[in-house]
């Protein structure tokens, strides 16, 4: 393959992501054994017959290592809407297990250890079932061994439920004693709830017409000898994100749509893969007293048609900044992981030297900071700046530092939950942002160690405590390069100190921000006006306010926006569970969520009067998840790989000039590559000039 043209097929497949979330525990944690079972379906409104849900969870450390575990009558087909929900109960150790994500619970004993309750305000309350108690009974091994609980609650359902809706599901949540949380599980089996004892089903429908496949859509309608006078719902196999059933507008949907085959008429199901074998059902039911719903029907099956899609190879493209496929050089890591790191970094974009959060306490002069300092000698792993510039020149490295704007403590205070302010002066700032802009971009290139300095560059050396470390490049040593980009702090709006108990914090809004800027900025240019400068947010929003406050007086240099916009694996996990089906959603919504993230940043630059042309974007915070994954399992996945792969490129489409993974691409417990390492190694070899073309099937299928 030419230089000038690389390709990268992406192919999602749930059974892959499967396979590597089975293969990279290494912890244990929580596993659902048997989803919530109703004790009969289906159910009947009626507020007197007493129903039992029964879920069983296991745990490798032992039951004592599970200690909550909840239930919610239809949480994922409720698609993050409380009102859909038809019902909240929980057990727990203790109560603060129960309530610890806030909520109105009423709480009691369990039967044989524990407490439970129920949400009265929020998922349904007590509009559509009264709880009546909580069993939990408890197997295998207490501690060092494999365990289990089985939560069993009991409940009448109320009237209102009746039919509304008629199909539901008990999904299922857990925690243990390490914080390991297993998000809401969809449940595959579902029930039906309705306002009496059956007396009658309805009858069960003949298989659905299926016709005119296309590579993305099917045709489909009620058989035409099924009965004029019930309703009929459609269901789809194989399903994505949960969406199982056909809406009347042909898209899919969690929850059954129920119509009579007149209105469903022929409805063309769209947003299907390519050469996928489908199988449509129809189920009947009569909406009256006594009526029940059918068992589904027969199956009618269709193949879509192939995708196909040309390129043009003579097309002009867009160019693909190699800045795109870089890195944070984050302290903190082992030797291993920070080595491994570097291997990555050669011909694009660093960030450093502190970066994220840490930055907005670090003093480059005394290394001292929240998480990247020491708090005597700085030992092997506390780089100087020095060291970092020499990694820069020997990798060809864009560096890309970020400077403080909040304040500098104690160096006797460095370190998590012990650092806190003691000068949040913006003249201490700016003294300390105009030397580091000077020491690196005139002192380092130009002098060597035995040199005599100008009198204002030897009172800035002299400034420097760096132990026994040196501050000045060797004899004969080779020059390190200019820093040209300066990011303005890190994400403003966040309060620092991280975690340190009874101490002030600081934290800017968009006023604040914009002044401290601004006096910063000036201070920087003064010494070097060839540097280009950048705030640095959140993920706008919720910092939209302060991009404007800053981008709306043009008297503050703006040559570039640095924005951080973290992915959807973990939210989806929380949200849907920690499984393949809701990693293989997430990945579908990777390019959807950064195409939103990029476009607000560009509405702030119009807002301000500004020319989008003129500044350039860099995402340097990103992560297909979340930096809480950071050092977790998670991030040893495939899915973790892929979501990686497909930001890469849409940040490519999007014309980004730099981005920097956060925080480390190994496992940082040794450095042990992870899939998602393997893809900036292949970035590297085969990162291209130009991106000619890209083709989504809409679901699983990626070409760049």
């Amino acid at each position: 393959m030419s230089s000038g043209f690389r390709a990268l097929l992406i192919t999602f497949f749930s059974f892959c992501i499967e396979a590597y979330l089975s293969s990279a525990v290494h912890c244990a944690v929580p596993i659902v054994e048997a989803y919530p079972a109703v004790s009969a379906n289906p159910i009947v409104a009626d507020d007197t017959t007493i129903y039992s849900v029964t879920t069983t969870i296991s745990d490798a450390s032992g039951y004592n290592h599970i200690i909550c575990v909840r239930v919610l009558f239809n949480y994922t087909e409720a698609g993050g809407d409380s009102s859909k929900g038809r019902g909240y109960m929980a057990w727990g150790t203790s109560d603060a297990t129960i309530t610890k994500y806030g909520g109105t619970w009423v709480l009691a004993n369990a039967t044989n250890g524990g407490r439970w309750g129920y949400n009265a305000a929020a998922w349904g309350g007590t509009t559509y079932i009264r709880p009546i108690s909580c069993t939990v009974s408890n197997s295998g091994k207490a501690t060092g061994g494999k365990g289990y609980r089985t939560i069993s609650w009991t409940f009448t359902a109320l009237p209102a439920w009746a039919a509304n809706p008629l199909t539901n599901d008990a999904d299922v949540w857990m925690e243990d004693q390490d914080g390991n949380k297993v998000g809401w599980s969809d449940n595959p089996d579902e029930f039906d709830v309705v306002s009496s004892t059956c007396v009658t089903q309805a009858s069960t429908p003949k298989a659905p017409i299926v016709s005119n496949a296309t590579s993305d859509s099917i045709q489909i309608a009620i058989n035409p000898a099924d009965s004029d006078s019930n309703v009929f719902c459609v269901r789809i196999y194989p399903a994505y994100d949960g969406k199982n059933y056909v809406q009347p507008d042909g898209s899919l949907g969690a929850t059954p749509y129920w119509q009579s085959k007149s209105a469903w008429g022929t409805v063309t199901v769209r947003g299907l893969t390519g050469s996928m074998t489908y199988s449509f059902r129809a189920r009947a039911w009569q909406p009256v007293p006594g009526v029940c719903p059918s068992a589904f029907g027969e199956e009618a099956t269709v193949t879509t048609l192939i995708n196909s899609h040309v390129v043009d190879t003579t097309a002009p493209g867009k160019l693909m900044h190699r800045g795109i496929i870089g890195n944070a050089t984050h302290y903190g890591f082992n030797s291993q992981a920070w080595s491994k790191t570097w291997d990555i970094l050669y011909d694009t974009c660093a960030r450093g030297i502190a970066g994220g959060l840490d930055a907005d306490t670090y003093n480059w002069k005394d290394l001292s900071g929240q998480g990247v300092g020491h708090t005597g000698s700085p030992g092997p792993n506390v780089h100087t700046t020095l060291e970092w510039m020499r990694l820069i020149r020997d990798h060809r490295s864009i560096p890309l530092v970020t400077i403080n704007t909040k304040g500098i403590g104690p160096l006797s205070a460095s370190g998590y939950c012990r650092f806190y302010y003691t000068d949040t002066s913006i003249e201490t700032l700016k003294k300390l942002a105009a030397d580091w802009v000077r020491y690196v971009n005139f002192i380092l290139p130009t002098y060597r160690q035995g040199d005599t300095l100008l009198p204002s560059d030897q009172a800035i050396l002299d400034s420097i405590n760096w132990g026994s470390k040196p501050k000045l490049l060797e004899p004969g040593e080779a020059p390190t390069p200019k820093v040209i980009y300066w990011e303005i702090g890190n994400e403003p709006e966040v309060a620092l100190p991280w975690c340190t108990p009874d101490v002030p914090r600081v934290t800017l809004d968009g006023p604040a921000y914009a002044s401290r800027y601004k006096v910063l900025a000036e201070a920087m240019l003064a010494v070097d006006p060839e540097i280009k400068l950048g705030p640095c947010m959140l993920a706008p929003n919720p910092s939209l306010a302060t991009l404007d406050a800053v981008l709306a007086d043009h008297s503050i240099p703006v040559h570039f926006i640095a924005y951080h916009p973290y992915g959807p694996l973990r939210t989806y996990a929380l949200r849907d569970g920690d499984n393949a089906r809701s990693a293989e959603a997430a990945l579908r919504y990777v390019k959807t969520q950064q195409q939103a993230v990029c476009a607000n940043v560009i509405a702030s630059i119009v807002r301000s009067g500004r020319c989008p042309q003129d500044i350039a974007l860099i995402s340097s915070e990103y992560n297909p998840s979340s930096w809480e994954w950071e050092c977790s399992q998670q991030i040893l996945r495939v899915s973790q790989a892929l979501g990686l792969a497909e930001t890469l490129f849409t940040y490519a489409e999007l014309g980004l000039f730099a981005a920097n993974y956060w925080s480390v691409p190994v496992w940082c417990a040794d450095g042990t590559e992870s899939p998602m390492y393997k893809v900036f190694k292949m970035m590297q070899k085969y990162w291209g000039e130009k991106l000619i073309d890209s083709y989504s099937d809409g679901l699983n299928l990626r070409v760049y």
